[in-house]
């Protein structure tokens, strides 16, 4: 996979940003879709957690939906050993935490967030977004 593979991921992340949430479902689900058939364990995680986000987001799903979405992209950037993977699942789980009023765990996740930022190439950019 190449950085072709980010315009979809960052135009999903542009809708979530404008708050175009629905729009934001439709793409990562779509590229949900498309990674896994292309046996992409990496942009499969990263479509997974910005999905249960941005339904989170939405009150599309409810939070076990969700919650199940946000787990399983953790597992499958823990079996990718993709940095971006990893920093997009903690970012996803940090917003649903802070929008849960647990922000003492979110700024936990948003720390992660941080130290992988640092430590690897934030292809997408999420640093910024956290």
């Amino acid at each position: 996979m190449t950085n072709i593979d980010n315009v979809q991921i960052k135009n999903g992340l542009g809708l979530l940003e404008d708050k175009n949430y629905e729009g934001a479902i439709e793409i990562f689900s779509k590229a949900r879709e498309y990674y896994s058939q292309n046996n992409s364990d990496k942009y499969v995680s990263i479509s997974l957690s910005l999905l249960g986000m941005a339904k989170y987001l939405n009150n599309a799903g409810d939070l076990k939906e969700v919650l199940n979405l946000i787990s399983d992209a953790k597992y499958m950037a823990q079996y990718s050993k993709d940095d971006t993977a990893k920093l997009v699942n903690e970012y996803a789980q940090g917003t649903i935490c802070f929008g849960q009023g647990n922000n003492d765990v979110a700024l936990m996740h948003f720390e992660n967030v941080k130290n992988l930022g640092i430590n690897s190439n934030d292809e997408l950019s999420i640093v910024g977004y956290a």
